[in-house]
């Protein structure tokens, strides 16, 4: 049997054992619903086709599918999930105050670019 052929069997074999529609099947394996259509077509017309496969199966693609199936399931319910809006604490206006002596000061965050301080020191200091 081509890879090919291979290949989709195990799609529609992953099918029936998902439980799932066709179309959220594909969806989540990233399908196209029409090829998917075909090959399901395809294997109806010839069973002993997927038969074979089915008796084909290793533990493991049939443990790979399994987790498959978990794994879109988790992916369904990580969709159903909505975010929250959550409060961000204010922050004070200023997190360091300079005083310049004179009543005079200034206030600045703690991300300030200490060049633009120094000369904005010098200014108030010139006036």
């Amino acid at each position: 049997m081509s890879s090919r052929k291979e290949y989709w069997g195990r799609q529609v074999l992953g099918l029936e054992s998902s439980g799932l529609n066709r179309a959220a099947f594909c969806r989540r394996r990233g399908l196209n619903y029409q090829t998917m259509s075909w090959w399901v077509k395809r294997f109806a017309n010839d069973p002993d086709v997927l038969l074979g496969q089915r008796r084909s199966r290793t533990n493991d693609e049939v443990a790979t599918d399994k987790e498959a199936t978990r794994h879109d399931e988790a992916l369904a319910d990580d969709r159903a999930l909505s975010f929250v809006e959550l409060p961000i604490p204010a922050r004070p206006a200023a997190d360091y105050e300079v005083v310049l002596g004179g009543g005079r000061s200034i206030r600045i965050g703690a991300d300030f670019d200490h060049h633009v301080l120094t000369r904005l020191i010098q200014v108030v200091d010139a006036c």
